[in-house]
């Protein structure tokens, strides 16, 4: 149940970066920070993913470039092409 809860923070994290852009995730990692510090035994902010772990992700995260979408989504087509037909190789 705590990976469950690790993963679902993390990828909360995930979407609210995919729509801030620039200064604002470092707005965000601060909030995060905050909530942190002033959780109690009683109430915590966070389900378990560590901070640590979260402020790393916000800091490093970077959208995916037009180019590597493309490449993407034609290697997806590839491989669900050669999957339909049962083309070998």
């Amino acid at each position: 149940m705590k990976k469950f809860f690790e993963d679902m923070e993390l990828s909360c994290d995930e979407k609210v970066l995919k729509k801030c852009c620039g200064d604002r995730k470092t707005d965000y990692a601060r909030a995060l920070i905050e909530c942190e510090s002033k959780k109690t035994v009683f109430a915590s902010a966070f389900g378990g993913a560590r901070t640590r772990v979260r402020i790393e992700n916000i800091l490093s995260y970077k959208k995916l470039s037009v180019f590597s979408t493309i490449c993407l989504t034609a290697l997806i087509v590839a491989i669900a092409v050669t999957l339909l037909t049962n083309a070998s190789i």
